[in-house]
């Protein structure tokens, strides 16, 4: 998670907000799978990234 929030450090706004819909996808089909340990990991992330953008003033 750590170089992840590195990784977000250096993405654009753009990529940021990509980053956010792909995240959110995986955490759908991941939660429509019964798959809730990786969709609470994919949660953290989403959190990482609004963190980002609301940092950034988005």
């Amino acid at each position: 998670m750590l170089e992840m929030k590195n990784d977000l450090f250096q993405m654009s706004i753009e990529d940021l907000l990509i980053k956010l819909v792909d995240l959110q996808a995986q955490l759908n089909i991941s939660k429509r799978n019964f798959e809730f340990e990786y969709a609470d990991m994919l949660l953290d992330d989403i959190r990482l990234v609004n963190k980002e953008l609301k940092r950034r003033g988005v």
